[in-house]
């Protein structure tokens, strides 16, 4: 039987909020806001974007929530409780978009001058990375919440993050599984939809005809709800009286730039390219998440694979950089390089040179760029990084990248 195909743009965002060295009982991350908020969890400043989709087509988008940099420096708390919610989203007539809400009569509103969206969270599921397995989950296919004894209450599902049980970062897979429109759904339709959720209604999820060539939208919400403290720390040291002296700020390390490459490619985060390096799903190759960057040699003169990244030090001193990076298939006359310039690619340091006949374990390195022989990344606007094949001979051989990180104290 023929099925007729149409298009819909589906367009979810995901924004981050800003690391802090203080903790509360109660955050929220607000997904799709701009904001600095002092809290325990990292969520990336990426959008998730699914484009252009046909009816019954099944995608999935990763995104990680992992515990902060000041909350893993601080011995006094151990796990952080959290739940991911989806809001109804609302675009303005400049084409911004806010979160919308729903009143305890079921009905999602927008701000003045905004219109609501049609909604794409009820085709959303959120999976967990089940290691260890303490997260919940929510199929495609659900309502985002429902009316009970006269007040809304949301269709939230649940995360935890402990240091105890060696759990710092979950990897949430966000499948989308897309909706067909009334009077053209396929005679598989009611299958498609209890593959995905066996308790749905198929026909409560078909989307009217109006909506055809719309933007839908679903804001992500990551609230945290609860902080534990570690019970064999000690007791947090009294707050002393006020006193007419100026209390010092802590030297707290700020994160500058990270990219551990889960948009799925360079171009989102900037990275300049030489040749063909590509993006890995091989869990060999990778530090955390689902995605590294897989660098080759060639079988023709240098040059060979490279990412380079600029980075902006400004107001920045005491300059770290963090990876994870190993070697696959080398040879003893092949050689890989971490590289940094102070002066916008003008010339290179060499900071590390990785030279093998095998396999290397895989490992993470941290490198000062601040008192080099070569110039400083200190409060430097021309800094940038360099990953490089210097000298491989065949395809096969792999130098992989991952978590990459450059910190430093504010001045």
């Amino acid at each position: 039987m023929f099925k007729k195909r149409t298009f819909i743009y589906f367009f979810s965002l995901a924004t981050a909020i800003a690391l802090v060295p203080l903790f509360a009982a109660f955050e929220a991350h607000v997904i799709n806001v701009t904001a600095t908020i002092e809290n325990a969890l990292s969520v990336p400043l990426e959008e998730i974007e699914f484009g252009t989709v046909f009816p019954q087509e099944y995608l999935v988008k990763p995104f990680s929530i992992s515990l902060s940099r000041s909350f893993l420096a601080e011995d006094r708390v151990d796990d952080v409780e959290y739940i991911i919610r989806q809001k109804p989203k609302c675009i303005g007539i400049e084409g911004d978009t806010v979160s919308g809400e729903v009143d305890d009569n079921g009905n999602m509103t927008c701000p003045n001058e905004y219109n609501l969206m049609p909604l794409l969270c009820r085709y959303l599921s959120k999976h967990p990375d089940g290691t260890p397995e303490n997260d919940g989950s929510l199929p495609a296919f659900h309502e985002i919440g429902e009316v009970v004894d006269g007040h809304w209450v949301w269709n939230d599902v649940n995360g935890r993050l402990a240091k105890s049980e060696d759990d710092t970062e979950d990897t949430w897979g966000i499948d989308l599984a897309t909706p067909c429109f009334e009077g053209y759904c396929a005679q598989d339709w009611a299958d498609f939809v209890h593959e995905h959720n066996p308790n749905a209604e198929a026909g409560d999820y078909i989307q009217p005809t109006e909506n055809e060539h719309e933007l839908f939208g679903c804001d992500l919400w990551v609230e945290v709800t609860g902080v534990s403290e570690n019970e064999d720390s000690p007791p947090p040291t009294p707050t002393p009286s006020p006193t007419t002296s100026p209390t010092p700020t802590p030297d707290i390390r700020e994160t500058i730039f990270e990219d551990g490459f889960e948009s799925g490619d360079f171009t989102s985060d900037g990275w300049i390219l030489n040749e063909t390096p590509e993006i890995t799903d091989d869990a060999d190759f990778i530090g955390s998440g689902l995605f590294a960057a897989l660098l080759h040699g060639t079988t023709t003169p240098n040059p060979d694979d490279a990412i380079t990244k600029a980075i902006d030090t400004t107001g920045y001193d005491n300059i770290e950089l963090q990876v994870f990076r190993g070697l696959a298939n080398t040879e003893e006359n092949d050689s890989f390089e971490i590289q940094l310039s102070t002066n916008g690619g003008l010339s290179w340091i060499s900071l590390e040179t990785l030279h093998n006949d095998g396999d290397t374990s895989p490992d993470t390195v941290i490198f000062n760029l601040s008192s080099l022989s070569g110039g400083t990344s200190d409060n430097n606007p021309n800094t940038q990084i360099r990953f490089m094949v210097t000298e491989g001979n065949l395809t096969n051989d792999k130098f992989f990248i991952d978590d990459v990180s450059v910190t430093g104290m504010p001045l």
